[in-house]
């Protein structure tokens, strides 16, 4: 760590350093991080983290039932979007799972840019490329972080509330299956990402989407990924059969990969060795909607 510049601002002293590591005699950074000092009332300086202090000096703060949204000055405000999103997590969860509304702190920008330097970070190695939605949810202390999708997106909302004492969301694609089917991924919603799935795989038939788990982690581009989309697809297959009664009965208990393609023969009919032509099928189905 090489601190560059110490600078006082208003009650603080904002420390500004350079992370790095050191390899084969070259310096390879990896952040510019912004921290605060002040003295405590015993004389003592401690240090800050920015990410608070910076919400309250730089930008505002509304409240909609049960968020507190966090964004920008430059941005106006759109309450009926606030709303929406308070809605989801006083009716539409609780109605389907029966989870009880929490407070949750829900901080948000156009840019992802925006959302570093708002927590301290003026760089940040492979924050490179072109600016995408994104978001993520810490339900250690109800907090979400998004950028590019507003006031209202459910997808990370989905994700405070999931750990519910009636159901199990140990399985990756059950949690992300859920989530994009309930709120759609990236910013776009899942009807999106089907019609991209369903040509990218009429493009690669050497995919065998009855192994499709073995797809986890990898995407069709920087938008869409396996995991999102054909668990999300999994998802609406399943509430077309039974509504929401029978999706709680697939996502019960529903660990680990065998258990899931099991859960999917349960429920749809379908053993794992008939997903490939099943699911390419179901896909191109629903393209057309």
């Amino acid at each position: 760590v090489q601190i560059m510049s110490i600078r006082k601002i208003d009650e603080y002293y904002k420390i500004k350093s350079h992370i790095y590591w050191e390899r084969n005699d070259s310096i390879r950074t990896m952040m510019y991080i912004n921290v605060y000092t002040k003295k405590d009332q015993n004389g003592d300086y401690k240090l800050y983290n920015a990410f608070p202090i910076n919400l309250k000096k730089y930008w505002n703060k509304e409240t909609v039932g049960y968020i507190h949204f966090y964004f920008p000055k430059y941005h106006q405000f759109d309450k009926v979007k606030a709303i929406k999103q308070n809605n989801f997590i006083t009716t539409t969860l609780p109605e389907i799972f029966g989870t009880k509304p929490d407070t949750v702190h829900y901080v948000f920008a156009d840019t992802q840019k925006e959302m570093l330097e708002v927590t301290g970070i003026d760089f940040l190695v492979g924050g490179s490329g072109t600016e995408k939605p994104t978001g993520k949810a810490s339900k250690s202390n109800n907090y979400v972080h998004c950028s590019g999708v507003g006031e209202y997106y459910p997808h990370e909302l989905f994700h405070i509330f999931e750990q519910s004492k009636k159901y199990n969301y140990r399985h990756s694609w059950i949690s992300e299956g859920i989530a994009t089917f309930l709120g759609g991924s990236r910013g776009k919603p899942l009807a999106w990402h089907i019609k991209k799935a369903n040509l990218y795989f009429k493009n690669h038939l050497e995919i065998n989407l009855s192994e499709m788990i073995n797809l986890r982690n990898k995407h069709i581009d920087e938008y869409t990924g396996f995991t999102y989309v054909l668990g999300g697809t999994i998802i609406q297959l399943i509430h077309e059969k039974g509504g929401w009664d029978l999706v709680k009965e697939f996502i019960t208990n529903k660990g680990n990969n065998d258990e899931y393609y099991k859960g999917i023969e349960d429920v749809l009919g379908v053993p794992q060795k008939e997903l490939n032509t099943y699911i390419r099928n179901e896909l191109n189905r629903l393209s057309t909607k």
